[in-house]
């Protein structure tokens, strides 16, 4: 009966520690490429658990079994463990890049960037310079159509989405004021914000540029409850459709109707560089938008170094309700960020820090990963890598509450096990996050606890099938991960030390947990 107000001690710490600190482990990493320059931009999770990675590569060894010349575009299908299923080379003998996936709701993909090949899987290009290209493949990864969307200067492109009607919406930039465009804002030496509405099979419905007589870019689109679409990217413009421009390059939010037109918007930032590379609508209206910062004026205070991840709540009109300047001394940055189940937000990245909120670097550059709760405080944080470079480009949330980064490497040590070249797609999954919340309300049953070693698990919601029961420490690293069937109960731990572990039932996409503690 001593140990019992130590086991108190001990789970009230623990409770604690997983309501502010713990970040997740990683579930399982893998480096993908060949002995030259490879990179993963983008990441979706398929309807069997699995997996699509889309980036570009210029190898032609090792996991890739395709080059056509130059840079390619990439797409690469993983179970849920990471293991490769197929993979597939697009493009031509010049320069092809994919910067955008989405799963389609026939069971294929479409993918979105841009190209300067005038052969291979290449037609239509408008000249000699880089054209957005959009391909269509089916659930194998065969190559279904395409088409190249641009004029005879250079056009970008950065996200697509598939729409209720089947067909799609492409954003990205461009300088031309022919072919597929009719028109253009400032000069041709300057990019506009341009967004196409496709039909099904990829035929222009309408197509709109928005900006002024600097420089505009998309990089983030979603669509919006009200048939509408909130866009973000950069702009260096204070006339044309910009107003309320700061200074240096600002982060530009806008909201378009159905027909692309447009509605609002807003610029964000400070006399410095400021840019949006992700946004998302909150269930309650208005918006996350993350991306960088270097400013320390205007709508940015408290920043840290260089550069920092830039975090800002604005309301449906595109006012600033908070922000948040993260980092370090050095470079950091955020690409992508999705909302998570408890109206707060994980931020994926990169960092040359190692100081102000970054810890655990491992040397040259981390990716990065931030868990904010709603009010834009910092949970938790986690740096990931090598002593080389290692960035996180794309991000989603899995079906079981976990996450998936996927970017590049160029590392062979700390969280990178293995690189054929000099730059890996990189793709990491992360266990769920475990934090007190997650405890409340559980029905997994778990007794005695204290236990000292025979465990009796009981879940009085799974009348049937097989699930996944694991067993952590509190640094989250797995210990025991075994099946768990309806006719199971007795778990036996009688191996493992005394302490307090976090016992997690894994099961059609849903995950329980309980604290237990073994004497």
């Amino acid at each position: 009966m001593k140990a019992l107000p130590l086991v108190v001690a001990l789970t009230c710490a623990l409770m604690v520690g997983l309501a502010f600190a713990q970040a997740p482990p990683i579930r399982w990493q893998r480096s993908l490429g060949g002995s030259n320059i490879d990179q993963g931009n983008a990441v979706r999770q398929t309807s069997d658990g699995g997996f699509l990675v889309a980036g570009e590569i210029s190898s032609n060894n090792g996991d890739i079994t395709e080059n056509y010349g130059g840079v390619d575009c990439w797409v690469v299908k993983l179970d849920p463990e990471g293991a490769m299923l197929w993979q597939r080379t697009y493009g031509g003998s010049h320069d092809d890049h994919a910067n955008d996936i989405r799963t389609t709701s026939d069971g294929g993909s479409v993918f979105v960037g841009s190209t300067v090949s005038p052969d291979g899987d290449v037609t239509g290009l408008h000249g000699t310079s880089l054209d957005i290209w959009i391909v269509k493949l089916d659930s194998a990864g065969a190559l279904e159509w395409q088409r190249v969307l641009g004029g005879s200067g250079a056009d970008l492109g950065n996200s697509v989405l598939e729409l209720s009607d089947g067909g799609y919406l492409v954003s990205g930039s461009s300088r031309s004021d022919d072919g597929d465009l009719t028109s253009h804002n400032g000069t041709l030496n300057q990019y506009d914000a341009w967004l196409i509405r496709l039909d099904t099979t990829g035929n222009i419905v309408w197509q709109r540029t928005y900006g002024g007589t600097s420089d505009e870019t998309i990089h983030a689109l979603e669509p919006l409850e009200n048939g509408g679409f909130i866009v973000a990217g950069e702009s260096s413009s204070n006339d044309g459709d910009v107003s309320g421009a700061h200074g240096g390059i600002d982060a530009w939010v806008f909201e378009v109707d159905a027909d692309g037109n447009l509605l609002w918007q807003r610029a964000l930032g400070g006399t410095l560089i400021d840019r949006a590379f992700a946004i998302q609508q909150l269930p309650g209206g208005g918006f996350i938008v993350a991306g960088e910062s270097s400013s320390n004026n205007g709508d940015v205070y408290a920043g840290h170094g260089m550069s920092d991840v830039w975090v800002v709540h604005i309301d449906a009109m595109g006012a600033v309700l908070w922000q948040r300047a993260l980092g370090g001394s050095v470079h950091d940055l955020a690409n992508a960020m999705e909302l998570t189940s408890d109206g707060g937000s994980l931020i994926a990245g990169f960092t040359y820090s190692n100081n102000g909120n970054v810890a655990g670097g491992h040397g040259g550059t981390d990716a990065w990963l931030l868990k904010l709760n709603g009010e834009g405080t910092m949970l938790w944080q986690k740096a990931m890598g090598g002593t080389a470079d290692d960035k996180a480009l794309g991000l989603i949330i899995t079906d079981d509450g976990g996450s998936v980064i996927v970017g590049r490497s160029s590392s062979n040590n700390g969280d990178v096990t293995e690189n054929a070249g000099f730059a890996d797609v990189w793709v990491v999954r992360l266990d769920v996050f475990v934090g007190i919340d997650e405890f409340r309300g559980s029905p997994l049953s778990v007794s005695p606890n204290p236990s000292r070693g025979l465990v009796r698990v009981i879940d009085p919601t799974m009348a049937n099938g097989v699930s996944t029961i694991v067993l952590s420490d509190l640094s989250g690293r797995r210990l025991l991960e075994r099946r768990w069937g309806p006719t199971d109960q007795v778990l036996d731990l009688g191996e493992q030390p005394s302490g307090v572990y976090v016992l997690s039932l894994f099961a059609e996409g849903v995950v329980w947990n309980a604290l237990l503690v073994l004497e």
